[in-house]
């Protein structure tokens, strides 16, 4: 019922969304980064509703960025993924092992998996480079907004977060010592995480001239990279310090190199030697690592169909708030979770579709490819759609080769 009164509010504001899309887009887009004090306004825990609503705007508004410009279809990353993705779907939704998964968990993870190749697919109509400089500061003012409130909530603690009407499990989350992890604005800590990662590398990225030279603030740029940082530590999760970490060693090493970069590469790396022999308890606890792998193996062994087991067999879509009744699988590895829902043929799909975005990327585009890929090795990154959607859209604003994107303010 309360997704309907979304949707049926979604409508009623179609005009309005149509008229103000170009403005309403990056603010949508970017919501579930800052949408925790309108849970507690409304003093309500379903995360899920929040999400969907912000979801469908995007769409609509990115939509109409997309059929504002003369429509043809062309042959680019986002329309392979989607296409790929679209059979994955098609094929996990109706393979017979879906038979006991409830319709609503099947179209929930079917939306997981084509929201952010559909939303790529309008930064292809993005090519003004001042509306680009702006959403770029937008993350940015974003992220360390995101960073302070997680520093007053890691002194506020996890008793008075739950006072205030937040619930413990699913947004309230501690450490195994009992640290709390922070959430900052966002809708979830994992979010929190994981959108400061993917800032930091974006930070780096400015810092080290690699993209927008002389069009962002270096300086706005390293103080966002600084608040990074402290949400690593106040969100302390692996994938929220994974991500950053393989983005930036890519960036650093696979610039030119001269003596001096050398010898910074050199200090850089020793650095990090320090710093995972110090987050020992965090990366490294042989009792997590082999639980993984027992995990991983108890759920192949029992359900390693080839053919898999259909849409919503495991993963984001059985943790939802619609979902009711069902098992909640949780696998920590997003290759082995497509591969349980929709067999090696889904597993293939995904593979190609995401290395498609790889054609015609530049260096930055590739560091954060390349740290999806890797941290999907120990979470379900791409269940986390906001910040997959956020991720490819980076990577067609700011990753392309060519000129494709103008220094001017054409309207879209």
């Amino acid at each position: 019922m309360n997704l309907l009164l979304v949707l049926a509010a979604g409508a009623a504001l179609t005009p309005f969304l149509i008229i103000y899309s170009r403005l309403l887009f990056p603010l949508f887009l970017l919501a579930p980064f800052y949408s925790l004090p309108l849970l507690l306004i409304l003093r309500t825990n379903d995360i899920g509703i929040i999400a969907v609503g912000f979801q469908f705007l995007s769409i609509v508004t990115g939509l109409v960025l997309l059929f504002r410009k003369p429509l043809s279809i062309t042959l680019n990353p986002s329309t392979i993924a989607l296409l790929l993705l679209t059979v994955l779907c098609i094929y996990g939704f109706f393979i017979p092992q879906t038979n006991s998964t409830p319709f609503i968990v099947k179209v929930i993870a079917s939306k997981s998996i084509l929201l952010p190749a559909t939303l790529s697919m309008v930064a292809y109509t993005i090519n003004d480079r001042r509306y680009i400089c702006n959403i770029i500061k937008m993350i940015f003012t974003i992220s360390i907004a995101n960073s302070i409130a997680g520093i007053f909530q890691l002194r506020l603690g996890t008793e008075k977060l739950i006072a205030l009407g937040l619930p413990y499990g699913t947004q309230v989350r501690e450490f195994k010592t009992g640290r709390l992890r922070a959430l900052g604005l966002s809708l979830s800590n994992f979010e929190f995480a994981l959108f400061s990662g993917l800032t930091a590398i974006l930070c780096y990225a400015i810092i080290s001239k690699i993209i927008l030279a002389g069009e962002v603030s270096r300086i706005f740029a390293l103080i966002t990279f600084v608040f990074s940082v402290v949400s690593m530590y106040t969100s302390i999760t692996r994938q929220g310090i994974l991500l950053p970490l393989i983005g930036i060693i890519f960036l650093e090493f696979t610039r030119p190199r001269n003596a001096v970069r050398i010898y910074t590469q050199s200090y850089f790396f020793f650095i990090l030697l320090i710093f995972l022999s110090l987050a020992n308890n965090l990366f490294l606890r042989s009792e997590s690592f082999y639980g993984r792998i027992q995990l991983w193996q108890t759920l192949l062994a029992e359900n390693g169909l080839f053919i898999g087991n259909g849409i919503g067999f495991c993963g984001g879509a059985t943790t939802s708030s619609f979902a009711r009744n069902i098992s909640q699988i949780f696998v920590d590895n997003f290759y082995i979770s497509i591969f349980l829902q929709a067999g090696l043929i889904g597993l293939l799909l995904y593979l190609i579709s995401l290395l498609s975005f790889f054609y015609e990327t530049n260096l930055f585009g590739k560091s954060v490819l390349i740290s999806i890929i890797f941290t999907s090795l120990v979470t379900e990154l791409w269940d986390y759609s906001s910040v997959a959607s956020l991720a490819l859209i980076l990577i067609i604003i700011l990753g392309r080769k060519n000129n494709e994107i103008i220094s001017n303010q054409k309207k879209l």
